[in-house]
């Protein structure tokens, strides 16, 4: 496997403890089956909201 850095904010990384924590899980494996659920569940043609760009479409009346 390869090794990627993240960076989380402080209450991500305390939700991800707990989470790990509550289900014997390390935090790798949180991370790897969330990554995989997230795009297992989406569609090809569909982007959360934090990715997407936006247009700006002029309007002539």
């Amino acid at each position: 496997m390869k090794v990627i850095s993240v960076k989380l904010d402080e209450e991500t990384i305390e939700l991800l403890d707990r989470y790990a924590e509550k289900y014997g899980l390390s935090r790798s494996d949180v991370i790897r089956e969330a990554i995989r659920r997230i795009i297992k569940n989406s569609r090809e043609d569909e982007r959360p909201k934090s990715m997407m760009t936006y247009k700006t479409v002029k309007i002539y009346t």
